[in-house]
């Protein structure tokens, strides 16, 4: 498969994840917040079926967080980190 049949999938996937981040990030700090950085890691090609967000570390201004999209039998289609800012 060439980069292009790939690129719909990997940008919806890029898409979800950032909204998952964003939305358990603002939960976890309990403000609006806004993405610092970001990065992504593709681990398979699949069906998304799960996605997963945990909160790595949280300081007065910053939110620090990770994800996984997953497909239905477990495994990692996407990998991602990301650093939010706390807006107060």
């Amino acid at each position: 498969m060439s980069d292009a049949t790939h690129a719909p999938n990997a940008l919806a996937l890029f898409s979800n994840m950032t909204g998952a981040l964003a939305a358990e990030t603002a939960r976890a700090a309990g403000a609006p917040t806004a993405l610092v950085s970001i990065t992504f890691d593709m681990m398979g090609e699949g069906q998304p079926a799960a996605t997963r967000v945990d909160i790595v570390r949280a300081t007065k201004s910053l939110v620090f967080s990770q994800g996984d999209i997953l497909d239905g039998a477990g495994r990692r289609l996407l990998a991602a980190a990301a650093v939010h800012k706390i807006l107060k």
